[in-house]
This record gives structure tokens, C-alpha cells and sequence, in this order.
């Protein structure tokens, strides 16, 4: 007995082993996640059919009758789906996630095309001008206000790379390396959002985050971290040690830029109280903006900053970025515990 449940439990973590690295290497990036449900289902009950010990002519004609309507229910539930989504013209599975791209009109002459996660929404571009939807994004473009030498950017977390198109647009003679973890994301951008990979100006890494500032040994001007999933943000780049790896690829007077979604004051202030602490253990010099409102309890996009060395500022870029510069928050202090890989209270 001992002999013969050691072997079915030893096939079973065999069969668990294999099953977890077929389904996330191969089936799901090659076949996708609805699929494999409905491959399993119908692999289930053929099986089931095959064991079945009597096998008479009125259970295989209705075994026969229950797979087509599994089948008839499958199809028909596809084209229902697209039916009641006609917003919906790209629904994929990648290694990481579940992709849409949807069409939303907002009105007779404006419509914007959305890059959605998990059905949480991640980037958005104006059909009619192509240009980027999100606000905070705007706030990125103050790296030339902060660091009037920068030259070389990096952004981690592409997504749909509407803010990489805004800067190679703008900024033709600087360069800009991505860092964008799910190459299907690459892929869709591209098809979708005209990004063009072949600028020469324009450097992507199918990586992680954290293992690219981790091992990288290029330097940068200005470094913009944008890995948001929704509200979720990868703990491994909130860190006191993740920000010192950023720090060591800045140049002098270099600067970090991180969009924070948290509140200022309140129940959900904990995230921008612990990063605010720990910028202000890493750099020598941290600013803060509030993007949407000057409502301190509300929850909305925070625009952190964090200057390596003294700032090389642009006396002449004040009068242009007034607006954006009037929203920094300048009495904001924190006595929290910084982040680190031990301690990350994210979403606490």
C-alpha cells in the first residue's frame, strides 16, 4: 500500500510539474486561455466516454448529441460575446495576461482607442490626433525642465507605448529604452497604436523591471517607472534597493519620475507615505505632484520625483510647464518605514 501511494503521488507532482510549464510556456501564449477551458472540457469528456463500461447504442448517440451542443454552446457564446462587445477589436492572451484593445467614442467627431489589462485599463491614444489620453503622462515631459542635459530616458512599463510615440515625436534628437516585460504588448502597440520599432531612437527590453535595473549597465538621464496593473503596482519596483539600482544608472543630476496612485491624506495614503520616505532616503532632492485634483483625500495619479546630485534646471521651461509645476505639493513630510524587498506594505 505504501509502495503504491508513493507512486501515485509521485506521478501526480510529476503530472502537476509539467502541467504548470506546459500551460504557461506553451499553451497559453500558443492557444489562450479560453480555449484551453474549452479543449479540457471536451478532452474530459471524451475520457469519460472512452471509460465508460457500457457502451450501448443510445449512450454514444447521446454522448454524440451532448458534444455537439457543448460545441453549438461554445460558438455561439464566442459570437454572443462579440455581439454584446462591439467595442472590443482585439481580445488576446499573452504569457502575463488577458489584452483588450477597444474603440470608445465619446463624442460625434472623438473616439479613443484603449489598451486594457485584465479589464483593467492601461493606456488610451485620441483616434483623430494620436495623441496619448492619459494626464499624468503630460508630466513626464518636466525631465526637461529638471535635467536641461538629458539626453537618454528609459521607461518602465510600455504597454501601448503612447508615451514613448509622444517623445520620439517631440524630442527628435534624444533617445528612449523600454522596458516592457510582455512582448505581446510590443506586438500590440505596433499593430494598434503605430508604433514604429524600427526608430533608431527607440530601444526595447523584453525583461522585467526589477532585473533590468538590477543588471544594466547602461546610464541614463532620466528614468520614468509606469509599471501600474489598474491600481497594482509590482512591489519589487517600490524598494529602497530597487531605487538605489536606479540611482547608480542615473548621470549626475539625473533624475527618477514614478506615477503613484494613492491619496496624500486619509486611509489610503500608506503607499505615497512609504515611497516618499524611502526617495527621500535614496535621493538628495524629492518632489511630489498631484495630477488630477487638489483634493488631498482622494485617490488619483502622484507623480514622484527624485534628483541624483544637484538638478540641472531650465529657467527657460518655467513659463511652459507653469501650469504642471503649480501642482507640486511642497509641505508634504512622512514618518513612515521605508520600502524595502523585506518590508513592501504595498496596498497596506
Amino acid at each position: 500500500m505504501g509502495s503504491v501511494s508513493g507512486k501515485i503521488s509521485s506521478l501526480s507532482t510529476i503530472g502537476s510539474i509539467f502541467g504548470t510549464f506546459f500551460a504557461g510556456f506553451v499553451l497559453i501564449p500558443n492557444v489562450g486561455v479560453s480555449n484551453i477551458i474549452i479543449g479540457s472540457s471536451i478532452l474530459l469528456l471524451m475520457l469519460s466516454i472512452l471509460i465508460h463500461p457500457k457502451k450501448d447504442k443510445k449512450y454514444v448517440i447521446s454522448m454524440i448529441i451532448v458534444t455537439l451542443v457543448i460545441i453549438l454552446l461554445c460558438l455561439t457564446g464566442k459570437n454572443l460575446f462579440k455581439i454584446a462587445h462591439l467595442d472590443v477589436i482585439k481580445d488576446e492572451d499573452s504569457e502575463y495576461s488577458r489584452i483588450w484593445v477597444k474603440d470608445i467614442k465619446v463624442a460625434d467627431n472623438v473616439s479613443y482607442k484603449t489598451l486594457q489589462v485584465d479589464t483593467e485599463l492601461e493606456s488610451y491614444m485620441n483616434e483623430q490626433t494620436g495623441e496619448m489620453g492619459a494626464k499624468y503622462l503630460g508630466y513626464y515631459d518636466l525631465f526637461e525642465y529638471y535635467n536641461k542635459n538629458a539626453k537618454d530616458a528609459l521607461l518602465i512599463g510600455g504597454a501601448a507605448y503612447t508615451y514613448p510615440k509622444h517623445y520620439l515625436k517631440r524630442y527628435d534628437d534624444k533617445k528612449i529604452d523600454v522596458v516592457e516585460i510582455d512582448p505581446k504588448m510590443t506586438q500590440i502597440a505596433e499593430e494598434e497604436f503605430d508604433l514604429d520599432v524600427n526608430n533608431p531612437n527607440l530601444g526595447i527590453y523584453h525583461q522585467d523591471g526589477r532585473s533590468y535595473l538590477n543588471y544594466s549597465k547602461n546610464k541614463y538621464d532620466v528614468i520614468m517607472i509606469d509599471a501600474f496593473t489598474g491600481r497594482n503596482v509590482p512591489f519589487e519596483l517600490t524598494t529602497y534597493e530597487a531605487m538605489c539600482n536606479a540611482k547608480r544608472m542615473l548621470n549626475e543630476g539625473g533624475i527618477v519620475m514614478t506615477n503613484v496612485i494613492s491619496s496624500l491624506e486619509g486611509k489610503d495614503s500608506k503607499f505615497i507615505k512609504h515611497e516618499y520616505a524611502t526617495y527621500k532616503k535614496v535621493f538628495d532632492d524629492v518632489k511630489l505632484f498631484m495630477v488630477n485634483t487638489q483634493d488631498k483625500n482622494q485617490v488619483q495619479n502622484l507623480i514622484l520625483i527624485g534628483i541624483k546630485g544637484e538638478s540641472n534646471i531650465d529657467k527657460s521651461k518655467e513659463e511652459k510647464y507653469q501650469v504642471l509645476l503649480e501642482t507640486e505639493v511642497k509641505d508634504f513630510e512622512s514618518d513612515s518605514q521605508i520600502s524595502t524587498d523585506d518590508f513592501a506594505p504595498i496596498g497596506s
